[in-house]
C-alpha cells in the first residue's frame, strides 16, 4: 500500500505556483512546468515564466528549489548556471492506463511529489469502472509503472487491483472547498452584475419608450386641438354668411314696418283732436 505524507504534494497544486528568489526575495515567476523523468519516477527541475505575455523563461534544477510553501516557492540562484530542460521529459497527466493483461483501467490525472527530493510518491488515476471499481481517484505506486508512452501506460494489473482510493488530506479540503466558495461567490457576483445591467437597460428602454408615447400623445393632442379650433372657426364664419345672404334677400321689410307705426301714430293724433 503506498502511503502519502504531509509533504507530498500534487503536481497540479504547483503549476502557476509564485516562485520567489529566496536571496533577494524578488519574484521570479510563476511555474509552467515540472520537469519529470518517468523511467526514475523524479521531478529533476521546472520552468517558470514572467514578463509580458509570460516571454521570459527561467530553469531550475530541484536542487535548486529550498522549500515548497503554500503560497510560494522558494528557489536559490546563487552561483546558479542556466539550466536547459533534459531531453527526456515526459507529460505524463492525461495518458491511458492499461495493464499488462492487456485491460484498459482508466487515465492517468495527477502525480504526488516529495517536494525534498522531487521524487514521484503516486501517480493518480481514474477509473472507467473496470472490475467494479467505482469511480474516483485512485493511487498507483511508481513501482507498478512498466512502460509509458506517449498515448498510454502499461500498469502491473495486481497493483490495480488492490488499488487504494486518494483521499485528499482534511486542509487540502477545506482549502478546495473556501477555493469552490470563492468561485461560486464570484460568479454569483458577476451574474448579479449582468442582471443588474439587464435591468437597467430594460428600464431605460422603458423610460425611453414611456417619453416617446408620451410625445406622440402631446403631438396627437396639439393636433386635436387645432382641428377643433380650425372647425369652431369654419363654423362660425358659415353662420356669419348665412346672416348675410338673409340681409340681401330681405332689405325692405325694416322699411314698411315704419311706415306702418308711423300711419298708426296719426290716426291715434286725428281721433284725439276730434
Amino acid at each position: 500500500m503506498t502511503t502519502l505524507s504531509k509533504k507530498d504534494v500534487k503536481q497540479s497544486e504547483l503549476l502557476n505556483q509564485l516562485v520567489l528568489n529566496f536571496d533577494t526575495t524578488e519574484i521570479v515567476g510563476r511555474v509552467k512546468k515540472l520537469w519529470l523523468d518517468v523511467k526514475s519516477h523524479q521531478v529533476k527541475g521546472l520552468t517558470c515564466a514572467s514578463g509580458v505575455f509570460e516571454r521570459e523563461r527561467h530553469s531550475f534544477s530541484w536542487d535548486k528549489v529550498v522549500t515548497v510553501g503554500k503560497d510560494s516557492i522558494l528557489v536559490n540562484t546563487e552561483d546558479r548556471e542556466e539550466v536547459e530542460q533534459p531531453e527526456l521529459i515526459n507529460d505524463v497527466i492525461g495518458l491511458k492506463v492499461w495493464t499488462d493483461a492487456g485491460n484498459k483501467v482508466g487515465k492517468l490525472v495527477d502525480y504526488c511529489i516529495d517536494t525534498k527530493t522531487g521524487a514521484v510518491a503516486a501517480y493518480l488515476f481514474t477509473s472507467n469502472g473496470w472490475r467494479g471499481i467505482a469511480s474516483g481517484t485512485y493511487v498507483l505506486a511508481p513501482d507498478a509503472v512498466i512502460t509509458v508512452g506517449s498515448k498510454r501506460i502499461i500498469v502491473a494489473e495486481a497493483s490495480i487491483e488492490d488499488a487504494q482510493q486518494y483521499e485528499e488530506g482534511l486542509n487540502k479540503k477545506v482549502q478546495h472547498a473556501k477555493k469552490f466558495i470563492q468561485e461560486d461567490i464570484a460568479k454569483s457576483q458577476e451574474d448579479f452584475g449582468v442582471a443588474m445591467q439587464n435591468t437597467q437597460k430594460a428600464a431605460s428602454q422603458l423610460q425611453t419608450k414611456a417619453h416617446h408615447a408620451t410625445e406622440v400623445a402631446k403631438e396627437k393632442l396639439s393636433d386635436a386641438a387645432k382641428q377643433l379650433h380650425l372647425k369652431t372657426k369654419e363654423t362660425s364664419a358659415e353662420k356669419r354668411d348665412k346672416l348675410a345672404q338673409s340681409e340681401v334677400k330681405n332689405p325692405e321689410a325694416p322699411e314698411e314696418s315704419g311706415e306702418s307705426d308711423a300711419d298708426s301714430e296719426l290716426d291715434t293724433e286725428e281721433t284725439s283732436c276730434v
